[in-house]
C-alpha cells in the first residue's frame, strides 16, 4: 500500500500486490526496458548539462518517494534506468528496496527530545534508513547525514561491508589500482574548498562500512586548510547513532549546530 501511493513519471509503477498461498508478500512492478543511467549517458555521449538534467529527474523522483514516506535504500546505477518514450530519454527509478518509514513511531520518539524539535536523523546500518525528511513541518526542517566517504580509495580498501568492494567496482568501473585518477577526482574530499555553510563531521568509529581512517584524513585536511568544522565521534557506535546516551548527545549538539548555521 505504501509503494502504491507513489505516482511519479520517473518511478516504476506498482501494478499489483498481495500475498501468495504460502503467505509470502509480493508486488508486481512496471517492466522498464532500458539501460542503467550511467551506461546510457556514456553510450549517448551526453554532455555534462544533459547528464545533470537526467539527474534532476532522479532527485525529483526520490523526493516524491520521501514525501510519501518511502526510502529506497539501494540507489545505484543499475536501479536507475533510462528508457525511451517518444524518442526522448526518461528516467525510471526501480527495484523493490523501498521501505516504508514508520512516521508515527519516529515522531513520537522525536518528541522525547524537545531540544531537537526541528531535527530528525536516523541510520543504523547500510540497509536501513540513513537519513530522510519526514513530511511533518512542525518537527522537521533539516536532515544531517551520519555517514559519508571522504576518500573513495580509502573506503574501497577499508570497508568491511558485505559486497562493499563490488559496489565500488560497479559505481566506478574498476578498482583504485586500475582507476586511481578517477577515484581521486570523484572523492568528496576534493571539494572541501567549496564549503560555504556549516560543517559537522559525525562518525561511529566502529563502523565497518566507512572506516575511521576516512574521518581522520578529513579532519586533518580540513584543519590544514583552515576550514571551520565541528567533530562528533563515537567510539562505541557503528553505522549510525543508536545508543540512548549517544543519541541524546548527538541530537542536542546537532540541533545547536543547525540553529547556529541557520542564524549565520
Amino acid at each position: 500500500q505504501a509503494l502504491a501511493m507513489m505516482d511519479h513519471p520517473n518511478i516504476a509503477r506498482v501494478l499489483d500486490a498481495g500475498t501468495t498461498e504460502a503467505g509470502r508478500p509480493y508486488f508486481v512492478m512496471e517492466l522498464v526496458r532500458g539501460m542503467p543511467i550511467t551506461e546510457y549517458c556514456d553510450k549517448a555521449r551526453l554532455s555534462p548539462r544533459q547528464r545533470l538534467a537526467l539527474f534532476v529527474d532522479v532527485c525529483q523522483a526520490v523526493q516524491h518517494a520521501h514525501q510519501k514516506g518511502i526510502i529506497h535504500r539501494d540507489l545505484k546505477p543499475s536501479n536507475v534506468m533510462v528508457t525511451m518514450q517518444d524518442g526522448l530519454p526518461v528516467v525510471k527509478v526501480k527495484d523493490k528496496a523501498g521501505k516504508p518509514i514508520e512516521a508515527a513511531k519516529i515522531l513520537a520518539e522525536m518528541r522525547k527530545y524537545p531540544q531537537a524539535a526541528k531535527l530528525f536523523v536516523k541510520g543504523k546500518d547500510y540497509k536501513a534508513a540513513a537519513e530522510c525528511l519526514i513530511n511533518s513541518g512542525d518537527l522537521v526542517n533539516a536532515a544531517v547525514p551520519i555517514c559519508g566517504m571522504y576518500r573513495l580509495d580509502i573506503d574501497y580498501h577499508a570497508t568491511e561491508m558485505p559486497h562493499g568492494r563490488d559496489y565500488s567496482l560497479e559505481m566506478m568501473g574498476g578498482s583504485p589500482e586500475d582507476l586511481g585518477e578517477k577515484y581521486q577526482k570523484a572523492s568528496p574530499g576534493n571539494f572541501i574548498d567549496q564549503i560555504r555553510g556549516g560543517l559537522m563531521i559525525v562518525h561511529g568509529l566502529a563502523d565497518s562500512n566507512v572506516g575511521p581512517e576516512n574521518t581522520h584524513v578529513a579532519i586533518r585536511e580540513l584543519t590544514d586548510k583552515g576550514i571551520p568544522h565541528e567533530v562528533m565521534l563515537f567510539e562505541d557506535e557503528g553505522h549510525g547513532v543508536t545508543k540512548q546516551g549517544n543519541l541524546v548527545t548527538f541530537m542536542t549538539r546537532t540541533a545547536d549546530f543547525l540553529e547556529k548555521a541557520f542564524k549565520s
